[in-house]
């Protein structure tokens, strides 16, 4: 019997455990009581304003989905590492982690797989799966009318298992397969729209004669340090010492082993998606052979290049896919900032959606509410003008007051606000409110506020808001309590019931009621 007869509950059990409930944002739902603290239950009732009405608006509005465009123009949200259940050295892997999250959209999932046609992360402690039930499960899992889901296929095999797998990949996935071109409206660019229900391998590329060594596209040496996050909250958690030992470890296990030759059988596959490690000045040249290559390059990489090579990497990107991963000194599984490489063009910013960091509170910020792609802003796209000034915005937030936040007992809590966007983060942070009276029944406190705050900015239409509710502890680190992430592009104006989110994503009851408003001054 097929692994997939039994695996609704396990499922339901992995969704309630690791998924996260950004929806809440889009579309609150009905039929769950809320509860509001009096002092918000009056002041609604002195603006004339219904307090049933505020909690089923949603506060986010993502823009209707648009299957027309070349695939080039999309955003397109992605799983790094898609089969661990947790950090990558000690990992369980499953099947079912590929259920999950083409659940929650993502439409680009990654397969690693090893001798024994298993997939798992090499040269680690993680466990394996079979290859057969990742297959069956993304073939299950992609329906008819599903936007299209990119497989991004990192092959360890030799061309006698590259053989099976290409089998295995036929007989499960059938038509969903795309493994000739498809006919296209326009005979030249395939669309989200031409390609639905449908599943694109991504395959490796390797040139038949590999460039010098000085050709190669190289981070520089200080990449560990220099690309670490810059919130206090999100550093790595490991130290140095571990981090040059895996790092020195994988370099010795890989040391020598040029990468398996890709055999015809499979190349075919890569229809849509030849993945090309970059040579040398990759962003300047327009390569044609072969067809619709797409970059595949480290975070590392990336980033040493961006500061002075934007505009190319930009106008690169409006023609070819390009997929950026983490470094593999993310062995805790941390994410990178998916802004950064947004604002540069990047297609697919690959994220280890086993934790519920800042990085992938972006990616659900992007992507919630849409089928998983969402189309560049006009400055990425071709044509774009770079002489344009982007417009100045003020985006107002009225703070006035938090109800339900889960607690035992008194507690001291601030809130503190982030705009993050490819130019410097802004920050802001309220008074320290005190709760006097928690509500010994729910298990709750309520905090009023009643301040306000500004941030003036360039639109790049890559802005986004975090507002963080953190408990003040004396001597003591502060505790991260509540959390809300949003693109400012999708945001309402006027009155709003904020639902806040426990920093690993689950509604916690909790709202924070704002008035938010935006100005464009020049």
């Amino acid at each position: 019997m097929s692994h997939l007869a039994s695996w609704s509950e396990d499922l339901l059990h992995l969704q309630n455990d690791k998924g996260v409930d950004t929806i809440i944002h889009v579309s609150p739902p009905k039929d769950k009581y809320v509860r509001l603290s009096p002092e918000i239950e009056q002041y609604l009732q002195e603006q004339g304003e219904s307090s049933q009405d505020l909690l089923r608006k949603g506060v986010v509005v993502p823009p209707p989905a648009d299957h027309s465009h070349p695939l080039t123009h999309y955003f397109i949200s992605s799983s790094h590492n898609t089969y661990l259940l947790s950090r990558q050295l000690l990992g369980e892997a499953s099947a079912l982690t590929y259920a999950h999250v083409l659940l929650r959209h993502a439409r680009c999932v990654e397969l690693d797989v090893w001798p024994g046609l298993v997939v798992t992360h090499g040269y680690t402690w993680s466990t394996s799966v079979p290859l057969r039930q990742v297959v069956e499960t993304i073939g299950t899992s992609v329906r008819e009318g599903s936007w299209p889901v990119f497989a991004s296929l990192e092959c360890h095999v030799n061309a006698d298992e590259q053989v099976e797998l290409v089998k295995i990949m036929k007989e499960c996935w059938g038509e969903k397969l795309v493994d000739a071109a498809v006919a296209t409206e326009d005979g030249a660019h395939i669309t989200p729209g031409e390609l639905k229900g449908r599943i694109l391998v991504m395959v490796e590329y390797y040139p038949e004669q590999a460039p010098p060594a000085d050709e190669v596209e190289t981070p520089p040496a200080s990449e560990s340090s220099s690309s670490s996050s810059e919130d206090e909250e999100e550093k790595e958690k490991e130290g140095v010492a571990a981090e040059q030992a895996a790092k020195e470890e994988v370099v010795k296990s890989e040391k020598d082993k040029a990468p398996p030759k890709i055999s015809e059988q499979l190349a075919k596959l890569g229809v849509y998606a030849r993945s090309m490690k970059p040579s040398k000045g990759w962003f300047n040249v327009d390569p044609t052979e072969p067809a619709n290559v797409m970059i595949n390059i480290s975070e590392s990489t990336l980033s040493s290049l961006a500061p002075t090579s934007r505009p190319a990497l930009i106008q690169h990107a409006s023609r070819h896919l390009r997929r950026v991963y983490p470094r593999g000194t993310r062995i805790e599984s941390t994410n990178l900032n998916p802004i950064k490489f947004w604002g540069n063009g990047s297609h697919i910013a690959a994220l280890n959606w086993q934790s519920y960091d800042r990085g992938t509170q972006l990616n659900e910020a992007m992507f919630v509410g849409t089928p998983g792609y969402v189309l560049k802003p006009p400055r990425l796209l071709p044509g774009a003008n770079w002489e344009e000034k982007p417009r100045r915005e003020r985006m107002k937030w009225e703070v006035i007051g938090l109800s339900s936040l889960p607690a035992e007992s008194n507690l001291h809590v601030y809130i503190r606000a982030q705009l993050l966007h490819t130019g410097k983060t802004q920050e802001w942070r309220s008074k320290t409110v005190k709760c006097h009276d928690v509500s010994k029944r729910q298990h709750c406190a309520d905090f009023m506020y009643n301040e306000e705050f500004f941030f003036e900015y360039d639109e790049d239409d890559l802005t986004f808001i975090r507002i963080l509710v953190d408990e003040n502890i004396a001597f003591r680190r502060d505790v991260r309590k509540a959390v809300f992430v949003a693109r400012t592009e999708y945001l309402e104006e006027g009155l709003c019931m904020v639902r806040l989110l426990s920093p690993k994503g689950k509604d916690t009851g909790a709202t924070l009621l704002v008035r938010i408003s935006f100005e464009t001054l020049e």
